[in-house]
């Protein structure tokens, strides 16, 4: 069985790494470019923690933006939006443990990430040719 944990040294990284989560997270919440202030250190520490970091900030962002406008939620659309997370958990699950800890899991991550944000751009026709 493959211990992730063992691949990082102590329990301060994961204190730092939770530190820029929710730095980023807030930053993020507050002028909409803080995705990238965690991915920029840890890349520095630890390039493979980056991916996961990405995934945790953006559930930390989502529950406490939720938390915040709880009063505005619209209960069918929640609906919509939780079934679908988690039909795109069960798909990721076997894609994430069958590559986990090789170059492939990189590049999928990236290829994703890249799709995304084509896809975002187009949709809001921002002028990215």
């Amino acid at each position: 069985m493959l211990n992730i944990l063992s691949y990082f040294s102590s329990i301060e990284f994961y204190y730092f790494a939770l530190i820029l989560i929710v730095i980023g997270a807030i930053t993020q919440s507050a002028i909409g470019i803080g995705f990238g202030v965690p991915a920029c250190f840890l890349v520095l520490f630890e390039p493979s923690m980056v991916p996961s970091c990405i995934i945790l900030m953006g559930t930390f962002l989502a529950f406490s933006n939720a938390l915040l406008s709880l009063k505005d939620v619209i209960v069918m659309d929640l609906a919509y939006s939780f079934s679908g997370r988690v039909i795109g958990s069960l798909i990721s699950i076997p894609l994430i443990s069958l590559t986990i800890g090789t170059k492939s899991y990189l590049i999928i991550f990236g290829v994703l990430l890249f799709d995304y944000s084509f896809f975002k751009c187009k949709k809001m026709e921002c002028g990215c040719k």
